[in-house]
């Protein structure tokens, strides 16, 4: 209860009756059972209505309408392109960005990332030296503002959604003097699936350096020991849905960073969300956004929390109980494979392909986040970087990466998150907020300068996937022997390996193989 109370008043401002903090503490029995509700006093009398963030009207939110059921694929790298198409399809107006539910948190997030950026750029650049950038999941260029206070010299910016790129080149001719002279390019990509630095397929390409830019296709767009600094924004998790995918993301982070150059980012904390998982987790099999058939899964809720007055009774605390539904800001659905590993009732195995669905609310009908996502725990974060030269110096969960900065410099502190508009009117953030933080982890690499030069990938690892996606459905009857003479075929660069075309139906063979367990993945 302490630290459930503590992370919620980082640096909160909490009126006081006497020398104690007001807040309202109610036990109720239900059917044998003992709830305790803690109700922080923000400044607002007792039962006032939800109020709105940043001074807007008070309000009381009609319930959200529920999520369009959707196709949930299980073909590898569907997932990614699920990702690409929400990404694409995404809009925000800036000039309503304090009507969001969770605007506080996301001038946090920006917080964060933006003292990450500055830090990364100011130990990565040379003395009086360039700094050449490498943007990873830029999106449509939100922190272009932030890289051009780190006055770059050169600048590439990398995504799936082709939309988010456009709008990206359009901030970046918007943007004037900022990144005057300065080199930029974006490169359309699909992060871990063909490497960008020495792989012999070519990409989209928008350079800046033209009239007003322009598109073409360019092989390669990566260069080695090009860049100073790399950053990949709450997205690194879209690359552990395989091994290979993750591996060859590192491998060019390997091959792009110099030596002492860094590597930031910002993604879920696996362990804070299996925390949350195992503590608040439950069956939600019904309630699931997609229309799946492939098994039970498990649901985490943070909803916001409406001002109670306990005085009025039970009936008062009830009732804010079932409003806090009305206002949910984040609901995470885990795959029941996802959830036994964590609890440790299964094999962990390859720690790759935990996947969950993570679905972050703007407000009622609205969605900053709606797409799968992947588990990247940080000792397989350790294993990746140690393989590519780089080394893991930083994992500091959100609230604690605030707490070292401010114990850094308070001074500086102060002004930076008052700057970036983080505190809410109370001097903190709502609890649901902070709930919804204290899932995430700051991460900082850097490639060490005695760093053997990457390997290249094993061709078997290439060839697995390229094998199983051509036999589709007729893979799983192929026994262990068989797929791995045909991966081996494909690896070696040899014809046979591809599913021969069905037989005429006149011809059609009934007998079906008898199979061991699948090779895997």
């Amino acid at each position: 209860t302490c630290a459930w109370l503590h992370a919620r008043r980082k640096f909160a401002v909490v009126r006081r009756d006497g020398d104690r903090p007001t807040a309202w503490v109610k036990a109720a029995d239900d059917g044998g059972s003992v709830e305790v509700w803690f109700e922080r006093d923000r400044g607002a009398p007792p039962a006032a209505p939800v109020r709105a963030p940043l001074g807007g009207a008070p309000h009381a939110p009609p319930p959200p309408a529920p999520p369009a059921k959707r196709p949930l694929e299980v073909v590898e790298g569907a997932s990614q392109a699920t990702a690409a198409s929400f990404y694409n399809t995404l809009k925000r107006d800036r000039g309503t960005q304090h009507e969001t539910r969770i605007y506080h948190m996301r001038r946090f997030n920006n917080w964060v990332k933006s003292e990450l950026i500055r830090k990364a750029a100011a130990a990565s650049r040379p003395p009086g030296g360039p700094l050449s950038v490498l943007d990873l999941a830029c999106g449509k260029g939100g922190d272009l503002s932030k890289w051009a206070n780190a006055k770059p010299t050169n600048y590439v910016g990398v995504d799936i959604a082709k939309q988010s790129l456009d709008d990206a080149a359009g901030r970046l001719r918007g943007m004037g003097g900022k990144l005057a002279g300065v080199p930029c390019r974006l490169v359309e990509a699909s992060l871990g699936n063909t490497s960008l630095v020495d792989g012999d397929s070519a990409f989209a390409t928008w350079d800046g350096s033209c009239d007003g830019g322009a598109w073409s296709s360019r092989p390669r767009p990566l260069q080695r020991d090009a860049f100073h600094v790399a950053s990949m924004q709450f997205a690194i998790h879209y690359m552990f849905e395989t091994r290979p995918r993750a591996e060859a993301l590192f491998r060019d982070l390997g091959l792009a960073l110099r030596a002492g150059g860094r590597f930031v980012a910002t993604t879920i904390d696996a362990r804070a969300l299996a925390r949350a998982a195992l503590a608040r987790g439950r069956r939600a099999t019904p309630e699931t956004p997609f229309a799946v058939g492939e098994g039970p899964w498990w649901r985490v809720d943070v909803d916001d929390e409406a001002p109670v007055d306990a005085r009025k009774g039970l009936s008062a605390v009830a009732e804010a109980k079932a409003a806090r539904a009305e206002r949910r800001v984040l609901s995470v659905w885990l795959e029941d494979a996802t959830y036994e590993k964590l609890r440790g009732a299964a094999d962990a195995g390859d720690a790759f392909g935990l996947r969950y669905w993570f679905q972050l609310r703007d407000g009622d009908d609205a969605l900053a986040v709606d797409s799968p996502e992947w588990l990247a725990p940080l000792p397989v974060l350790q294993e990746l970087a140690q393989a590519a030269g780089l080394e893991l110096i930083r994992a500091d969960p959100f609230p604690q990466f605030l707490e070292l900065r401010r114990g850094e410099d308070p001074a500086g502190f102060a002004r930076s998150v008052d700057k970036m508009g983080v505190p809410d009117r109370a001097g903190s953030l709502s609890p649901a907020e902070w709930d919804v933080l204290s899932l995430y982890v700051a991460l900082e690499f850097v490639k060490k300068a005695d760093a053997p030069a990457a390997a290249a990938p094993d061709p078997f690892v290439l060839a697995f996937p390229r094998v199983k996606r051509d036999w589709g459905d007729g893979w799983k009857t192929l026994d262990k022997a068989r797929q791995l003479h045909l991966v081996a075929l494909c690896a070696r660069g040899e014809d046979g390996w591809r599913r021969p075309p069905p037989a005429p139906a006149s011809l059609a063979v009934t007998e079906r193989l008898e199979s061991d367990a699948p090779f895997g993945d």
